[in-house]
């Protein structure tokens, strides 16, 4: 996946996301259950350890149907992938696992979107178009507040692809989070 000027240029099916220089951070520890944001499910929650790192805004971490890698350490160069920004992006990502397949990818991207738009933005981060970009089988949004960045962004797996046959599902869904702050 590459943007360039707000667009994404996104090859066949299967992207891999992968960043150089990465450390294992501690896992995730369980906690509560918490309702989605105008949803009638429930959200099963993970809390943010005691820091003060920009990813741990994403916590309680949504969590129906998805689960989550441990944090690791990124970062990201001036107009890369992830990266529009003309500075260095110094942080931390979580990756999901893929989830089950699905034939409604929006079905599963909506409301882990929805769910983040409603915390971020109520504690005060801006949605920064930006980082706005779309393709065949993936996306990539973003949210800022002052130099922190919070950058989302899933990619999908086609499983019946076939050559010449456009892109369709049923497909497997991998989200990243990255949190950040430029340098």
């Amino acid at each position: 996946m590459n943007i360039t000027g707000g667009k994404v240029a996104c090859g066949v099916a299967g992207i891999v996301i992968g960043f150089a220089a990465v450390v294992m951070m501690p896992a995730l520890t369980p906690a509560s259950t918490v309702a989605a944001p105008e949803a009638t499910t429930t959200v099963e929650a993970k809390v943010a350890p005691a820091t003060s790192d920009v990813i741990d805004a994403i916590y309680p971490i949504f969590s129906t149907d998805i689960s989550w890698s441990p944090k690791v350490s990124v970062s990201l160069p001036p107009q890369s992938d992830y990266n529009p920004t003309k500075q260095t992006i110094v942080g931390q990502e979580v990756v999901s696992l893929p989830t089950a397949s699905t034939e409604d990818i929006g079905g599963t991207v909506e409301p882990l979107r929805n769910y983040y738009d409603q915390l971020l933005v109520k504690a005060g981060w801006t949605i920064a178009t930006n980082f706005e970009a779309d393709g065949a089988g993936g996306s990539l949004w973003g949210f800022t507040k002052g130099n922190d960045i919070l950058i989302f962004s899933y990619t999908s797996t086609f499983m019946n692809l076939q050559q010449g046959q456009p892109e369709q599902c049923p497909c497997t869904v991998v989200f990243t989070i990255i949190g950040g702050t430029l340098q």
